[in-house]
């Protein structure tokens, strides 16, 4: 039986052992990641850009300096409405809630990449910016 197994059972036998080309693969890889470093500080040079035009319209990005840029709104719905709305406008966003992240926490949270124009990062602001102001012209007209 065993015999047999190693003869005719190869596929099963050898199949968690990585294709040859697989460490070329890997090599490259390697390689690429350590001649990246003008690409990964204009990665962070961008998301700090977008954290601080966030920041100055108000709204909280807690405390990071990763290319990933929560946006903190709080409330379960407020965080579904903005990221809908951010959906409309071409974003690809999606809201974080609980259990996630702690209750009275939801937020977006932003990807930066190298690929997203300063210019679309500013209207991604500007774009947040006019949610928010729809959202205090309701709750005004509610309370009127």
């Amino acid at each position: 039986m065993k015999d047999h197994l190693l003869n005719q059972a190869r596929t099963f036998i050898f199949s968690t052992a990585l294709p040859p080309y697989f460490a070329a693969q890997i090599k490259a890889a390697l390689h690429l990641a350590e001649s990246m470093d003008p690409e990964r500080a204009s990665l962070l040079q961008r998301a700090a850009m977008l954290r601080a035009a966030l920041q100055f319209e108000g709204f909280d990005t807690a405390a990071t300096a990763s290319q990933i840029v929560p946006v903190v709104l709080g409330h379960n719905d407020a965080t579904l409405d903005a990221a809908e709305h951010l959906q409309r406008e071409g974003f690809a966003v999606r809201g974080i809630r609980p259990p996630t992240v702690p209750e009275g926490g939801s937020r977006l949270r932003l990807s930066v990449t190298t690929r997203i124009s300063r210019e679309e990062l500013l209207r991604l602001v500007n774009s947040l910016v006019a949610w928010r102001s729809r959202q205090t012209s309701l709750a005004h007209a509610r309370h009127a």
